[in-house]
C-alpha cells in the first residue's frame, strides 16, 4: 500500500544475467581472497577487520580477532605492507551431534593492507587484548613531517 508513496518500497525487478558486467580475474581473485573460509559475501570485507589510521609519529594498525591467542597469529612487515597470518581452529571435534546452525568460521587466514608511510620495522610494537591486536609501528625519520622555516 505504502509502495506507491515511498519509491523506495517499490519492487526493483533484478537485473538480467546478460546485462551485468562479467567480473574480471582481479575481482574474482580479490572476492576469494577476502572470503579466507569459503563463505562469500558473509567476509566479503575480509578477516580480521582492520582500523589503519596515522598519526605524526605512527603508523598504527588494529585488527579484530575474537577467539584468537597471540600464538595463533603471526606479524611481519614486508614492502610497506603489514601482513596477518594465522589459523583459527575449532575448540573440539563434535561427534554424533546435530547441528541446527553452523555459522562460526574456522580455518587459515592471510590479510596484508598496505602502510600509508614508510616504518621503522625494528621499533615495531604489537599489544593482544580482549580479542583486539594492535600493532603501532614508528614512522621513519624521512617520512615523519618536519616544519619548512620561511626565509
Amino acid at each position: 500500500m505504502f509502495a506507491r508513496f515511498l519509491p523506495s518500497l517499490r519492487r526493483r525487478p533484478e537485473e538480467p544475467e546478460a546485462v551485468r558486467k562479467p567480473k574480471d580475474v582481479f575481482e574474482l581473485m580479490d572476492e576469494m581472497l577476502q572470503a579466507p573460509f569459503g563463505q562469500a559475501g558473509a567476509l566479503s570485507r575480509g578477516f580480521p577487520s582492520m582500523d589503519v589510521k596515522e598519526t605524526d609519529d605512527d603508523v598504527v594498525v588494529s585488527a579484530e580477532l575474537p577467539g584468537l591467542a597471540p600464538e595463533d597469529v603471526e606479524l611481519y612487515v614486508e614492502a610497506g605492507r603489514l601482513v596477518l597470518r594465522g589459523e583459527k581452529r575449532r575448540e573440539s571435534e563434535e561427534k554424533d551431534e546435530d547441528f541446527h546452525r553452523l555459522e562460526r568460521s574456522y580455518g587459515s587466514f592471510y590479510r596484508a593492507v598496505d602502510l600509508p608511510a614508510p616504518v621503522d620495522q625494528a621499533k615495531a610494537k604489537a599489544s593482544f587484548k580482549n580479542g583486539v591486536l594492535t600493532v603501532r609501528l614508528p614512522k621513519d625519520e624521512a617520512a615523519k613531517p618536519r616544519k619548512v622555516a620561511i626565509e
